[in-house]
């Protein structure tokens, strides 16, 4: 596991694609809904949803507006 992933003591992550994506954001310092669903071949409604569980979680943010929105770590 990275750094940050063993700095925050995730210990328990509802799904697997959360903790994926955090690794992800690590590595790449941002991701936008265009890249999740590519990256897991989901629909834009899931990607949302995943990304709007990891912001209740205070483990990312949302940054810009409309097509320029991308989420990094926070």
């Amino acid at each position: 596991m990275l750094k940050f992933l063993d700095q925050m003591k995730i210990t328990k992550l509802a799904t697997d694609y959360e903790g994926k994506i955090l690794i992800y954001i690590e590595k790449n310092k941002k991701i936008t809904t265009k890249e999740l669903k590519k990256l897991f071949n989901i629909k834009d409604t899931r990607a949302k949803e995943i990304l709007k569980e990891l912001m209740n979680k205070n483990l990312i943010e949302r940054k810009g507006k409309g097509r320029n929105t991308h989420y990094i770590l926070k």
